[in-house]
């Protein structure tokens, strides 16, 4: 299994390649106890964070060989 921080850098280079256009711009990428969070700021198009976090976690998938285990949270400010 691939360490949460090695996780994290994996996937927010694998975001930055996918976003897609109402996504805002990626704030943070950070691993807490083994869990990545992931922050955006300026959303203007939900779908596409979840269609750019589908695609990441994808490509993440196949780079480091790992299941990830997802639990979405969405909170808005």
């Amino acid at each position: 299994m691939a360490d949460g921080d090695v996780v994290g850098r994996a996937l927010a280079s694998a975001i930055e390649k996918r976003m897609l256009e109402g996504c805002g711009k990626l704030s943070g990428v950070t691993t807490i106890d083994g869990v990545v969070q992931v922050t955006f700021t300026g959303v203007t198009d939900d779908a596409n964070v979840f269609d750019t976090l589908s695609g990441a976690l994808l490509d993440v998938r196949l780079l480091l060989e790992v299941q990830p285990d997802i639990d979405v949270k969405i909170r808005r400010k």
